[in-house]
């Protein structure tokens, strides 16, 4: 784990952490997969069989603690989110009560992020829970890692609520999907893993367009002043508007070298815009 100053990019600290058990990810995966978070005043990493460990700002570690061996040729990407005292996945207001929502293998499931009890469970379509789902307009909007349907699912409810708060499904047809969906507006926006960038209606589920944006794209979106970001894995950024005809507002480079593959999302830090590669992190702006 390493820390850089913001201005220069200068190597502040490091830190390594051992790891009890070999563990081989897939081509498409790093130990970096896993993304950072902290709240200002602590930095939590998650490093799968290494365990979760928490530093300060200037490197000193507070706490770690062991979650298992993590099996399976996949490796770990989950990246962990502070909420008050807990770090946890992805969690969301719905009004009356907080909810931890997990894309799984075989559908969506709710937890109490407080207790870790089950509070309910809407099956997909197919395989491999990867991509994040978006929570939108009072909805959660779902893809799945293998080709499926696109669903939309209300939250709340308890037990199976499969056929009683799922809102829409529609056909995904850009294959494989590892990008997490995006809702801006009364658009939603996904893109494949091909780089096949799919526009639906919000409300209904009606196929706007499905267009190709000629380059592979694994890192999930990003949504800045109604334009929608896409980091392409070969360092490309395609900024589109959201509408029902692919409107590509610019394509833009950091001119990074042909061996470099980008897989992570774009960072907005303070004005300016934080890419990384296997190899490298790019600082973008003022």
């Amino acid at each position: 784990m390493d820390s850089l100053d913001r201005t220069s990019g200068e190597l502040l600290w490091e830190k390594s952490v051992e790891v009890p058990a070999s563990e081989t990810p897939h081509k498409m995966n790093s130990f970096a997969t896993p993304t950072c978070a902290t709240d200002g005043e602590i930095v939590v990493a998650f490093f799968g069989p290494g365990g979760l460990h928490a530093y300060d700002l200037e490197g000193k570690e507070l706490w770690n603690k062991k979650l298992g061996a993590f099996p399976g040729p996949w490796g770990v990407a989950a990246s962990p989110i502070i909420d008050g005292d807990l770090v946890t996945p992805i969690f969301i207001e719905t009004g009356e009560r907080r909810e931890l929502v997990l894309n799984g293998e075989f559908g969506v499931t709710a937890y109490d992020p407080a207790t870790g009890t089950e509070l309910w469970f809407c099956k997909g379509f197919n395989g491999r829970g990867a991509p994040v789902p978006d929570y939108a307009h009072g909805q959660l909007y779902v893809v799945n890692g293998k080709p499926g349907d696109t669903y939309v699912v209300k939250p709340g409810g308890s037990g199976d609520v499969t056929s009683s708060h799922m809102v829409w499904n529609a056909r995904r047809k850009g294959g494989r999907d590892l990008p997490s969906p995006v809702v801006v507006g009364d658009f939603v926006m996904i893109s494949s893993m091909s780089g096949i960038l799919s526009a639906y209606d919000a409300k209904t589920g009606e196929t706007w367009y499905s267009e190709r944006l000629d380059a592979p794209i694994s890192a999930s979106p990003l949504v800045a002043n109604g334009l929608v970001y896409f980091q392409a894995e070969n360092g490309e950024v395609i900024v589109v508007k959201p509408g029902k005809t692919l409107d590509i507002v610019a394509r833009n480079s950091v001119g990074a070298d042909s061996d470099e593959i980008f897989r992570a999302t774009l960072a907005p830090i303070r004005g300016q815009l934080f890419s990384r590669s296997g190899n490298a992190v790019y600082c973008i702006g003022k």
